[in-house]
């Protein structure tokens, strides 16, 4: 699977980067080339919409390059029917079409898809089982690195008195991070599993242990002090920095009150007007409200010669930021214009 990013190693001082999801000379010259790879290539989510030109400029390189199987979750019709377009055109060989459903049917073959279709669910219940979970418990045990021990202050203290603080000390839903449970985490007690504070406590036997979310606590004469440190879960983009902030994150606090809602923040808030819509989301997933005001919309549905806009690639409102720069420019004129309107109107209604 190629990645959404982009490669420029021709030095040339130009910046003329290209897309992974475009790139024929990594895909097909190296991988499948010089490589030998006989397995099938799969695009990232909706990953040659990032690629420059219209729809079905995007489709055709993407399948050129040598992408076997296209994810395309939402048009995947109009994507079928735009590849037999450059098919019968001749932008796209039959070779190419031949080579790609070979390699995605002989891994079908391979694997015995056809025979069994269905996934063998007999340890099924195994999952989640106590061997399972002494496997994990080892696991993430010898994956741990410890940078420094001064002093030998490990292992713990088991008398005395032990301070601890930080809010992750005692969050699981952020020791798990995103991905858990739901797309972008969430920063939960709910979870099941043992916070870092309550191992800190399980360690320490006849020590008192101490907790302080902010560390406001009186600190009396402890022998030890631990201060967990980290950050909310998030998953892709989220954690970016300078990328959009998701309604359970800190800085969105007392923004959005509402349960399971995202917000697209420019500076302003979640005050639902223009540009800081909240977005409902269900599994996962960011639904646009009805008749989105906001101008990526309106640019998303727009239809261009030939087929879909070119910028449907920023269709999704929040799963994948946008990294190309031409129409983060564009973004970014669009998000400033458009906080002036909310701005504006919102004074109107002031007033």
């Amino acid at each position: 699977m190629p990645s959404y990013s982009s490669v420029d190693w021709t030095e040339d001082g130009l910046g003329n980067p290209i897309k992974m999801h475009g790139n024929m000379e990594l895909r097909t010259d190296v991988l499948k080339g010089s490589l030998k790879f006989d397995g099938f290539v799969i695009s990232d989510w909706e990953g040659i919409h990032q690629l420059p030109g219209d729809w079905p400029t995007q489709v055709r390189s993407g399948v050129n390059a040598g992408i076997d199987m296209m994810m395309e979750p939402s048009i995947y019709k109009e994507f079928e029917t735009t590849l037999a377009d450059e098919v019968n055109a001749g932008r796209v060989s039959m070779s190419r079409i031949n080579d790609a459903v070979s390699r995605i049917l002989t891994k079908k073959f391979e694997l015995g898809l056809f025979e069994h279709p269905y996934t063998d669910r007999t340890n099924l219940p195994a999952i989640g089982s106590p061997a399972h979970r002494a496997v994990a418990r080892k696991a993430v045990a010898e994956s741990q690195v410890l940078l420094k021990n001064a002093k030998n202050a490990l292992p713990i203290t088991t008398q005395g008195r032990i301070y601890v603080a930080g809010s992750n000390a005692d969050s699981i839903g952020n020791q798990a991070g995103g991905w858990t449970l739901t797309w972008q985490g969430g920063s939960t007690t709910n979870i099941p599993g043992t916070s870092i504070l309550s191992g800190i406590r399980k360690a320490a036997g006849h020590a008192s242990v101490t907790y302080s979310a902010d560390a406001s606590a009186p600190v009396k004469d402890a022998d030890m002090g631990i201060v967990v440190v980290g950050e909310t879960p998030y998953s892709e983009g989220f954690g970016d920095v300078g990328g959009p902030l998701w309604a359970g994150t800190p800085q969105m606090a007392g923004r959005c009150g509402r349960q399971g809602h995202a917000a697209i923040s420019c500076g302003q808030g979640c005050r639902g007007q223009g540009l800081l819509r909240c977005l409902q989301v269900r599994g996962g997933r960011c639904l646009r409200p009805p008749a989105d005001p906001r101008p990526e919309a309106a640019v998303r549905d727009r239809r261009a010669r030939g087929g879909l806009a070119a910028r449907r690639r920023g269709r999704r409102c929040c799963r994948h930021p946008l990294r190309d720069s031409s129409f983060q420019r564009q973004a970014s004129r669009d998000l400033a214009a458009h906080s002036r309107t909310g701005a504006d109107q919102h004074r109107r209604r002031q007033l």
